[in-house]
């Protein structure tokens, strides 16, 4: 080790720079603690052996500003002090030192004071190189999750959801959100909607729901039913996919003309049809399993028809919404929901949900994506 030895007394100095050196150690010395605040600028020892009574500066004075000087990079100190009074070690403690030996000074005892403080030395090198490489690799990995980030949100923003008749929220638990919003028009002018949520949370999640917006888009263009798509859905994700890695999704179509909404919900939640008080209409359980779990022969197509003789609006979101847990492990759960859906206006429930959520929540994370989107279904026949 390179070892600062302080002392202002010159024969002490030459005795233990003397010792050190038969150690096999490197010996840089000081008079008082000034200089020796000054050698630790200019050498960085990665010991010190620090007298305490000293003109100019103070070994306890010069053991404060060393501390401070070397801020996180940890350097042992150890005092070498004639003082003996227990008050006197506890400064010399309180000042940052790390250890003390009295003098007269006993070699075999210094000598072995030094291997510890070198073990440690060590073993802090080896845990600031170790630091180093986490740091580097949390570095790249966050330059990746942005690059990431930005070409998920290409891939599956790139049609913004600008409708009025369709509201939104997408919550993401960390960068990537696993949930999927999208609506598109049929050339017939039927409004498809679709909220998906892949499972699990983040990158990977994300990645499950790619084949779902294309394929939603690319067949809602081409007027097919929300049952064929369904259909195609599940078929690329069983294709793509490893077996584990499914995706609850519900399908919406509305029929604006024919006043009449169809429903696929695989593994959702229940989503429901609002009236314009709020109360719940109709309930949309989920009677298929998540997208990717059957082979096609035995997948289920099937969805819900209903027909709504005054304006409303449909509701459906993820399980986060529900699962959610405040910091006693409370879920969020369906009767918050059901709850708060009367008491506002449907120009702010989306919103209203969110923010009871965050109460909800207080300073608990969200543990998974969180996603709603509400339709408003009208007998006016305006056009969007």
């Amino acid at each position: 080790m390179k070892i600062l030895v302080v002392d202002d007394t010159s024969t002490i100095l030459d005795v233990i720079s003397d010792y050190c050196k038969r150690w096999g150690h490197h010996v840089i010395t000081a008079s008082d603690g000034a200089r020796a605040l000054e050698c630790c600028r200019a050498e960085s020892p990665d010991l010190i052996l620090m007298d305490v009574v000293m003109p100019i500066m103070d070994g306890f004075e010069a053991t404060s500003k060393i501390r401070k000087l070397m801020g996180r990079n940890w350097v042992p100190i150890i005092l070498l002090t004639a003082l003996d009074r227990d008050q006197d070690l506890v400064k010399g403690i309180e000042s940052g030192a790390d250890d003390y030996l009295t003098k007269p000074i006993n070699f075999t005892v210094l000598r072995e004071k030094v291997r510890v403080m070198e073990r440690i030395s060590n073993i802090q090198g080896q845990l600031s190189e170790s630091l180093k490489r986490l740091q580097d690799y949390r570095d790249r990995a966050e330059e990746e999750s942005r690059l990431a980030a930005h070409v998920m949100g290409r891939i599956l923003g790139f049609r913004q959801i600008n409708d009025s008749l369709v509201t939104y929220r997408v919550l993401p638990a960390v960068h990537f959100s696993g949930d999927l919003v999208a609506c598109a028009y049929t050339p017939k002018g039927e409004l498809h909607v679709v909220l998906a949520d892949a499972t699990g949370h983040g990158l990977v999640a994300a990645l499950n729901v790619i084949p779902i917006a294309e394929i939603f888009y690319d067949m809602t263009a081409r007027g097919s039913p929300i049952a064929n798509i369904a259909i195609e859905m599940n078929h690329k994700i069983r294709k793509l996919m490893p077996r584990e890695r499914f995706v609850a999704a519900v399908l919406l179509s509305v029929d604006r003309e024919r006043e009449t909404i169809h429903v696929w919900n695989g593994g959702c939640p229940t989503a429901l049809f609002l009236g314009k008080n709020g109360r719940t209409l109709k309930n949309f359980n989920s009677s298929h399993l998540p997208l990717g779990v059957l082979p096609e022969k035995d997948f289920d197509s099937n969805f819900e028809s209903y027909s709504y003789s005054s304006s409303g609006q449909f509701l459906t979101y993820s399980d986060g919404l529900l699962e959610a847990e405040n910091p006693h492990g409370v879920p969020f759960g369906f009767a918050s929901l059901i709850k708060i859906l009367p008491e506002t206006k449907e120009t702010e429930r989306a919103d209203r949900i969110l923010s009871a959520l965050r109460r909800h929540l207080g300073n608990a994370p969200q543990l998974d994506d969180v996603s709603l989107v509400i339709v408003k279904c009208d007998t006016t026949h305006q056009s969007t």
